[in-house]
């Protein structure tokens, strides 16, 4: 997560050259959301020998409720624009089925010890985002973000094979209209979308699973402004 506390580090630095000037708003509340979640998955045997290599692809996906808290800063001195910081906790599964696959010793003296069905399955946790929101008329703004999640894939392998939790970061985009009620409350509605880079992991007997994730969220907001 350094590529987060570093951002959230330089925001925290604009945020302190622009209070000295003017007066404007800090935010707290909380999100929530639909998130689909979807990407490709491959599950890959790393070893040769007497035992058939094998390989299984597919397609992952799976509908989430999930919440989140938020802290952001608005700044007239930067036309408006807010700089704000959004974590997910709890988790959440890349797929409702587990990807499969079955391994099969071949020879004329097969060991047919790791022979049987492998399973592997995502769990996302720790979704950390560093944002930012700009205006563009009459409540509306664009946002795009940096954002990263640990990837914890389980497994349930014959050879007892395990694999490395792994970190996966992406860029956030999307767009949103936000408004006030009373005195100081405010709400937001948006859509963004969530472009992952590719996760691959290794096992500790060379078997590899890699994933390419996305992440379409429809959020409703409630903050409170001071």
């Amino acid at each position: 997560m350094k590529k987060v506390r570093n951002l959230l580090v330089a925001a925290v630095a604009i945020v302190s050259l622009t209070t000295s000037a003017f007066a404007d708003n800090f935010g707290v509340g909380v999100t929530g959301s639909l998130a689909q979640i979807g990407g490709n998955g491959k599950l890959t045997e790393g070893t040769t020998g007497t035992e058939t290599e094998a390989e299984n692809t597919g397609s992952a996906n799976a509908t989430a409720v999930v919440g989140s808290l938020f802290i952001e800063y608005t700044a007239d001195a930067l036309m408006g624009m807010t700089i704000g910081f959004d974590y997910i906790p709890g988790e959440a599964d890349v797929n409702d089925k587990k990807l499969t696959r079955t391994d099969t010793t071949q020879g004329l003296l097969p060991d047919t010890t790791n022979d049987g069905n492998y399973t592997a399955q995502a769990t996302l946790s720790d979704h950390m985002t560093v944002y930012v929101e700009l205006p563009i008329h009459a409540g509306m703004y664009g946002k795009v973000g940096y954002t990263e999640l640990d990837v914890d894939v389980t497994t349930t392998a014959v050879s007892g094979s395990t694999y490395n939790d792994k970190t996966a970061d992406g860029i956030v985009y999307g767009f949103g209209y936000k408004n006030d009620f009373g005195t100081n409350g405010y709400y937001k509605v948006e859509g963004t979308v969530t472009d992952f880079d590719t996760v691959k992991t290794v096992s500790t007997t060379g078997d590899s699973v890699s994933a390419d994730l996305d992440v379409t969220r429809a959020t409703f907001a409630l903050g409170y402004k001071f």
